[in-house]
């Protein structure tokens, strides 16, 4: 469980992330971060202030395709959007951009371990 934040300053970045380590059988967290690896030229975004309340990864109405993400999507978090990823399970995704806040719904009366597939994870 945990919530991603990332303050896109062009002079500081930062990289957030909250882990419950309340529950001791929840132990497997693997990250990796590269500073820039290819293609270091990257477009502008428009900075936009996150929503005060999330949007749900399983509403079919948080994304612009109005479709959930399916295996082998390229999975955008738009400037300004808040997606809480809320499911037990993605299918592997090509890839995730984290333009705006993603975090992963904590809820200790369902005790569900979240798992969230992807081939790389880009966070602006």
């Amino acid at each position: 469980m945990g919530d991603n934040v990332v303050y896109n300053q062009t002079e500081v970045r930062e990289f957030h992330f909250v882990l419950n380590a309340k529950n001791e059988s929840r132990t497997h967290l693997k990250m990796e971060g590269f500073r820039c690896v290819w293609e270091c030229e990257l477009p502008e975004i428009e900075e936009m202030e996150i929503v005060d309340t999330p949007s749900s990864w399983s509403d079919p109405f948080s994304w612009p395709s109005n479709a959930i993400p399916v295996e082998d999507d390229e999975v955008e978090i738009p400037p300004g959007a808040w997606i809480e990823f809320d499911i037990e399970e993605s299918p592997l995704l090509k890839s995730i951009t984290v333009n705006g806040r993603l975090s992963f719904k904590n809820d200790p009366s369902e005790a569900v371990d979240r798992t969230l597939h992807a081939y790389w994870v880009f966070i602006r």
